[in-house]
């Protein structure tokens, strides 16, 4: 990983992306002996993880405006229903 940032520093058209370079086990060993190093005192609370968005779907801003936007709409559309159409009246006004 070094050499490829230190490639992407001399030149980014040097880099290749979806190309995985060959890793012998004794790399493999030695990045697993750095991490449980790294990782030695660390301990867990012992409770269960929990997601960290529960409900995405009504956390996202984009659905929230489009819920708000559609009950300001559904709210417009209520309160002109008894309009009569046939005048030449705007039913929504921007």
């Amino acid at each position: 990983m070094e050499l490829r940032v230190r490639m992407w520093e001399i030149s980014s058209t040097t880099v290749r992306y979806n190309v995985t370079e060959r890793t012998t086990p004794a790399i493999a060993l030695a990045g697993i002996k750095d991490v449980s190093q790294r990782t030695m005192g660390a301990k867990t609370g012992g409770a269960a993880s929990k997601r960290p968005i529960v409900n995405f779907y009504q956390t996202a801003p984009t659905n929230i405006k489009g819920i708000a936007a559609s009950r300001v709409m559904s709210s417009r559309l209520r309160t002109h229903r008894n309009t009569d159409l046939t005048q030449n009246t705007h039913i929504i006004s921007p």
